[in-house]
Protein backbone atom coordinates (compact mmCIF):
# COMPACT_ATOMS: atom_id res chain seq x y z
CA UNK A 1 0.00 0.00 0.00
CA UNK A 2 1.10 3.53 -0.75
CA UNK A 3 0.16 6.56 1.34
CA UNK A 4 -1.70 9.17 -0.70
CA UNK A 5 0.87 11.95 -1.13
CA UNK A 6 0.43 15.51 0.04
CA UNK A 7 0.14 17.11 -3.38
CA UNK A 8 -0.80 20.68 -4.19
CA UNK A 9 -1.34 21.64 -0.53
CA UNK A 10 -3.86 18.91 0.36
CA UNK A 11 -2.87 18.58 4.01
CA UNK A 12 -2.63 22.32 4.57
CA UNK A 13 -6.19 22.67 3.25
CA UNK A 14 -7.44 19.58 5.14
CA UNK A 15 -8.50 18.15 1.79
CA UNK A 16 -8.99 14.41 1.31
CA UNK A 17 -9.31 13.70 -2.40
CA UNK A 18 -9.41 9.94 -2.12
CA UNK A 19 -11.74 7.51 -0.37
CA UNK A 20 -8.87 6.18 1.72
CA UNK A 21 -5.55 7.66 2.93
CA UNK A 22 -3.69 4.98 1.01
CA UNK A 23 -3.71 3.63 -2.50
CA UNK A 24 -2.24 0.95 -4.66
CA UNK A 25 -0.90 0.54 -8.13
CA UNK A 26 -1.35 -2.38 -10.44
CA UNK A 27 1.56 -4.83 -10.41
CA UNK A 28 1.73 -4.41 -14.18
CA UNK A 29 3.47 -1.07 -14.77
CA UNK A 30 2.18 -0.98 -18.34
CA UNK A 31 -1.39 -0.87 -17.03
CA UNK A 32 -0.53 2.03 -14.70
CA UNK A 33 1.09 3.82 -17.64
CA UNK A 34 -2.01 3.24 -19.77
CA UNK A 35 -4.25 4.74 -17.08
CA UNK A 36 -1.96 7.78 -16.85
CA UNK A 37 -2.06 7.99 -20.66
CA UNK A 38 -5.88 8.20 -20.56
CA UNK A 39 -5.77 11.15 -18.14
CA UNK A 40 -3.13 12.90 -20.25
CA UNK A 41 -5.08 12.19 -23.45
CA UNK A 42 -8.22 13.80 -22.03
CA UNK A 43 -6.22 16.89 -21.03
CA UNK A 44 -4.51 17.17 -24.42
CA UNK A 45 -7.50 16.42 -26.68
CA UNK A 46 -10.25 18.05 -24.61
CA UNK A 47 -9.72 21.55 -26.04
CA UNK A 48 -10.69 20.29 -29.51
CA UNK A 49 -14.26 19.88 -28.22
CA UNK A 50 -14.34 22.83 -25.82
CA UNK A 51 -13.13 21.08 -22.66
CA UNK A 52 -10.02 22.78 -21.31
CA UNK A 53 -8.87 20.81 -18.29
CA UNK A 54 -5.78 20.67 -16.13
CA UNK A 55 -4.40 17.62 -14.37
CA UNK A 56 -4.66 18.97 -10.85
CA UNK A 57 -6.64 18.49 -7.65
CA UNK A 58 -9.39 20.94 -8.64
CA UNK A 59 -10.00 19.73 -12.15
CA UNK A 60 -9.20 16.32 -13.63
CA UNK A 61 -7.65 13.97 -11.09
CA UNK A 62 -9.92 10.94 -10.80
CA UNK A 63 -12.09 8.41 -12.51
CA UNK A 64 -14.33 5.59 -11.36
CA UNK A 65 -13.65 2.08 -12.68
CA UNK A 66 -16.72 -0.09 -13.26
CA UNK A 67 -17.69 -3.41 -14.81
CA UNK A 68 -20.68 -3.53 -17.11
CA UNK A 69 -21.03 -7.29 -17.04
CA UNK A 70 -24.32 -7.25 -18.92
CA UNK A 71 -22.59 -5.80 -21.97
CA UNK A 72 -19.17 -7.31 -21.36
CA UNK A 73 -17.42 -3.97 -20.91
CA UNK A 74 -14.88 -2.46 -18.55
CA UNK A 75 -15.20 1.28 -18.12
CA UNK A 76 -13.90 4.34 -16.38
CA UNK A 77 -16.06 7.40 -15.78
CA UNK A 78 -13.70 10.36 -15.43
CA UNK A 79 -14.84 13.56 -13.75
CA UNK A 80 -13.20 16.84 -14.76
CA UNK A 81 -13.98 20.31 -13.35
CA UNK A 82 -14.37 18.63 -9.93
CA UNK A 83 -14.01 21.68 -7.69
CA UNK A 84 -15.09 24.92 -9.40
CA UNK A 85 -14.05 28.10 -7.62
CA UNK A 86 -16.62 29.61 -5.29
CA UNK A 87 -18.04 32.69 -6.97
CA UNK A 88 -20.95 34.56 -5.40
CA UNK A 89 -22.92 35.00 -8.64
CA UNK A 90 -21.84 32.11 -10.89
CA UNK A 91 -21.09 29.29 -8.45
CA UNK A 92 -22.33 30.12 -4.93
CA UNK A 93 -21.66 26.64 -3.54
CA UNK A 94 -19.23 25.73 -0.79
CA UNK A 95 -17.82 22.30 -1.65
CA UNK A 96 -15.63 21.99 1.41
CA UNK A 97 -11.91 22.00 2.06
CA UNK A 98 -10.91 20.62 -1.34
CA UNK A 99 -12.41 23.64 -3.12
CA UNK A 100 -10.08 26.09 -1.32
CA UNK A 101 -7.77 27.83 -3.77
CA UNK A 102 -9.55 26.60 -6.89
CA UNK A 103 -9.24 28.63 -10.07
CA UNK A 104 -11.57 26.36 -12.08
CA UNK A 105 -14.19 28.63 -13.63
CA UNK A 106 -17.82 27.56 -13.62
CA UNK A 107 -18.81 27.89 -17.28
CA UNK A 108 -20.40 25.95 -20.14
CA UNK A 109 -17.58 23.40 -20.06
CA UNK A 110 -19.23 21.93 -16.93
CA UNK A 111 -21.60 20.25 -19.39
CA UNK A 112 -18.63 18.23 -20.67
CA UNK A 113 -17.13 17.19 -17.33
CA UNK A 114 -18.11 13.49 -17.58
CA UNK A 115 -15.75 11.51 -19.80
CA UNK A 116 -16.37 7.83 -20.44
CA UNK A 117 -13.80 5.22 -21.48
CA UNK A 118 -15.15 1.79 -22.47
CA UNK A 119 -13.34 -1.33 -23.57
CA UNK A 120 -14.47 -4.89 -24.17
CA UNK A 121 -13.66 -7.47 -21.55
CA UNK A 122 -11.09 -9.97 -22.90
CA UNK A 123 -13.79 -12.62 -23.16
CA UNK A 124 -15.91 -10.32 -25.35
CA UNK A 125 -13.33 -9.10 -27.86
CA UNK A 126 -14.50 -9.61 -31.42
CA UNK A 127 -13.15 -8.59 -34.79
CA UNK A 128 -15.78 -5.85 -34.91
CA UNK A 129 -14.21 -4.22 -31.84
CA UNK A 130 -10.46 -4.70 -31.83
CA UNK A 131 -9.57 -1.22 -30.54
CA UNK A 132 -8.24 -0.95 -26.97
CA UNK A 133 -11.24 1.14 -26.00
CA UNK A 134 -13.16 4.27 -26.87
CA UNK A 135 -13.11 7.59 -25.07
CA UNK A 136 -16.15 9.85 -25.31
CA UNK A 137 -17.20 13.08 -23.66
CA UNK A 138 -20.79 12.94 -22.45
CA UNK A 139 -22.52 16.27 -23.13
CA UNK A 140 -24.77 16.96 -20.14
CA UNK A 141 -26.26 20.18 -21.50
CA UNK A 142 -29.60 20.87 -19.72
CA UNK A 143 -31.60 20.42 -22.93
CA UNK A 144 -30.07 17.04 -23.72
CA UNK A 145 -31.07 13.47 -23.01
CA UNK A 146 -28.00 12.75 -20.84
CA UNK A 147 -28.94 15.59 -18.49
CA UNK A 148 -32.56 14.49 -18.35
CA UNK A 149 -31.90 10.75 -17.92
CA UNK A 150 -28.58 10.47 -16.04
CA UNK A 151 -28.11 13.58 -13.90
CA UNK A 152 -29.83 13.31 -10.49
CA UNK A 153 -31.75 16.40 -9.38
CA UNK A 154 -29.44 17.09 -6.46
CA UNK A 155 -26.33 17.44 -8.67
CA UNK A 156 -27.83 19.09 -11.75
CA UNK A 157 -25.88 22.30 -11.19
CA UNK A 158 -22.54 20.46 -11.32
CA UNK A 159 -23.64 17.95 -14.01
CA UNK A 160 -22.37 14.83 -12.22
CA UNK A 161 -23.08 11.42 -13.73
CA UNK A 162 -22.53 8.49 -11.38
CA UNK A 163 -20.59 5.41 -12.37
CA UNK A 164 -23.10 2.98 -10.87
CA UNK A 165 -25.49 3.99 -13.67
CA UNK A 166 -23.12 2.12 -16.02
CA UNK A 167 -22.22 -0.94 -14.00
CA UNK A 168 -20.74 -2.41 -10.85
CA UNK A 169 -18.28 -0.03 -9.17
CA UNK A 170 -14.78 -1.49 -8.78
CA UNK A 171 -12.45 1.26 -7.55
CA UNK A 172 -11.34 4.83 -8.07
CA UNK A 173 -8.29 5.69 -10.13
CA UNK A 174 -6.51 8.91 -9.20
CA UNK A 175 -3.88 10.88 -11.11
CA UNK A 176 -1.95 12.91 -8.55
CA UNK A 177 0.80 15.33 -9.49
CA UNK A 178 3.33 13.89 -7.07
CA UNK A 179 6.37 15.25 -8.87
CA UNK A 180 6.85 16.69 -12.31
CA UNK A 181 9.87 14.45 -12.81
CA UNK A 182 7.98 11.31 -11.77
CA UNK A 183 7.08 8.76 -14.41
CA UNK A 184 3.43 8.97 -15.41
CA UNK A 185 2.73 5.52 -13.94
CA UNK A 186 3.91 6.78 -10.52
CA UNK A 187 1.12 9.37 -10.51
CA UNK A 188 -1.56 6.67 -10.49
CA UNK A 189 -3.20 5.68 -7.21
CA UNK A 190 -6.01 3.11 -7.08
CA UNK A 191 -8.25 3.64 -4.05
Amino acid sequence: MLPVPDVEGLKKDKCELTRTPYGRRFANEELNSYLAFLFELIASRGPSVGLNVSLNRYDLFHGHIFLATGTGRLGILFHAREYPAYEKNLFPYNMGYCQRGSNVAYDDSMNLRNILWLAPMPSNITRSWVAPGVLVILDAHPDGIIYKDLIPDYVQFVRTIYEDDFGEVVADVNYLNVNTAAAAAEKIFIC
